[in-house]
């Protein structure tokens, strides 16, 4: 029998609202269906979270559903259109709050930045989320979506086969968030991941989401950014071909950055936080080796010579940054900063902001030239 002789018990079983004779027929004559032998419960496959075996009532209740925006026959076609298909092909989505995003940016032949509200979407994590945080100060709401393209080899499991999932799955729309926060700096928050599938997909296995609770995601900005997010598609293109290890080692920086760019100002402890932030940040960078010697010493010398191309601009440099090493170390050991920096008379904030574009552009030129030979960058 041809699953397209299903139409009709597909449409009797809608209409069998209390899911008795025509329902259960119709879950009888799926599992009975030979086509169907090969996807004993339909699952997804390797690359995905998302595939997870289930007996035929769940193939039944997609039916059902599908079948109500494209009716009997049309769920069958995608059914069908399923069993045919060797590949199927899914989003991988990050919700970012925290920076606004007013057009569709190209970041890589598969990743893209889009506005949160064009983004259209059939998934139960959008419509959460949404929800979740539309009561929240607009800063602190999903303002923002990046977006991968992606397509997995279709595998059909046994009814309690468990996949095995792979690490890091939305690795690559997480460093794009991270190397969103460049620009600027800015201090864009990931709210959360989730899988979109088409809706021709039957996929029956949950959310495929990971949601971060609005009081869980370490905080937000004060002030909603607004940036030019094309600057960030040859970061991101440079970022991606950068080996593995050189990549861990940025997260850090690019995590402790956006981590301190989210602190309150007005709030003393929040600039103790961002110090010590900021510090972990800048030290990553600029003393990532251990190295002989007094550590405070190498790392003024290392960033004057590396933002200083005459002796005024190093000079300059490393006054500012033996402050924010000061301040890092006032924040650790007494557990609080002092507001201004009285023999420069700089206050303690604008210090921060200022040693926080430092950061950021240092971050860039490494990605983007990659890591500096200290000593031959200090000798030369």
């Amino acid at each position: 029998m041809n699953i397209y002789n299903l139409a009709d018990l597909l449409t009797k079983a809608a209409q069998d609202t209390k899911r008795t004779e025509a329902y259960n027929e119709l879950t009888y004559m799926l599992e009975k269906e030979p086509e169907l032998e090969a996807v004993k419960a339909l699952c997804k496959i390797d690359a995905s979270p998302l595939y997870m075996a289930l007996p035929f009532q769940g193939l039944a209740d997609w039916l059902l559903r599908h079948s109500k925006s494209v009716g009997s026959e049309g769920a069958l076609n995608d059914l069908q259109r399923y069993l045919n298909s060797e590949h199927i092909p899914y989003l991988l989505v990050a919700a970012i709050g925290g920076v606004r995003a007013d057009q569709q940016v190209c970041l890589s032949q598969d990743v893209d930045i889009m506005p949160y509200a064009e983004f259209q979407s059939s998934s139960p994590a959008r419509t959460y989320l949404t929800g979740r945080y539309e009561k929240f100060r607009e800063p602190e709401q999903p303002q923002a979506v990046v977006i991968k393209r992606c397509a997995f080899r279709r595998k059909d499991m046994s009814f309690g086969t468990h996949p095995r999932f792979e690490r890091d799955f939305f690795r690559d729309v997480e460093d794009a968030q991270l190397c969103m926060t460049l620009v600027g700096p800015s201090a864009p928050v990931l709210l959360g991941n989730w899988i979109e599938m088409e809706n021709w997909i039957p996929n029956m296995s949950g959310l495929g989401a990971n949601l971060t609770e609005p009081y869980d995601v370490g905080g937000f900005s004060q002030v909603l950014s607004h940036y030019d997010w094309n600057k960030v598609s040859p970061i991101y293109q440079k970022w991606i071909t950068l080996p593995e290890k050189e990549r861990k080692h940025l997260r850090i920086a690019l995590r402790r950055l956006n981590s301190a760019l989210r602190k309150n100002p007005s709030k003393e402890e929040a600039l103790t936080d961002w110090a010590i932030d900021l510090g972990i940040a800048l030290e990553s960078i600029f003393v990532p080796d251990k190295m002989p010697g007094e550590l405070t010493f190498t790392f003024y010398l290392r960033a004057a010579r590396f933002f200083g191309l005459d002796e005024a601009t190093r000079r300059s440099t490393a006054k500012v940054f033996k402050a924010l090493y000061k301040l890092r170390s006032s924040a650790v050991h007494s557990g609080s900063v002092p507001t201004e920096i009285k023999e420069e008379k700089w206050s303690t904030e604008a210090l921060l902001r200022h040693g926080s574009k430092l950061a950021a552009q240092a971050i860039e030129r490494m990605i983007m030239e990659g890591k500096p030979d200290w000593e031959k960058l200090i000798y030369s």
